[in-house]
């Protein structure tokens, strides 16, 4: 009788941890946040922002730009986003920009070396100021 309420209490024991353990794996992997890129300086009219498998957000001043958005203008409205390498861009009506890749070290921010991996998916936008780059 012991040697059974032994092996009963050594596999409640075992799928007890067993248990816990998935289920604290499970609920300590939270998902990473999207990296700020930018920021919103302007907006007329109306400017949205949609990262992959995620709603579209209504851009107004001071919204965060993050990376692998799709930027979009809708018809008479035009925005600028300041980018963290100090860059900002300006968007025109109807126009669509897909942010595939962005990479600014912070640590050598200064030394200029930055990359950009922008398409403009319809119509146009126009870098003002900073440095825009295919490498």
């Amino acid at each position: 009788m012991k040697a059974l309420n032994f092996i009963k209490y050594a596999l409640f024991v075992f799928f007890t941890q067993l248990l816990l353990t998935y289920t604290s794996v499970s609920f300590s992997a939270e998902p990473v946040p999207p990296k700020v890129i930018g920021h919103v300086i302007w907006v007329t009219g109306s400017l949205t922002a949609q990262m992959p498998n995620a709603d579209i957000r209504t851009l107004k001043r001071h919204s965060a730009v993050y990376e692998h958005d799709t930027l979009k203008a809708g018809p008479t409205s035009e925005g600028k986003v300041s980018f963290t390498n100090h860059s900002i861009l300006s968007l025109h009506e109807n126009s669509t920009l897909k942010i595939d890749q962005y990479w600014h070290p912070e640590q050598k921010e200064s030394s200029g070396f930055i990359k950009e991996i922008m398409h403009s998916i319809r119509d146009g936008f126009r870098a003002i100021t900073g440095t825009v780059t295919n490498n």
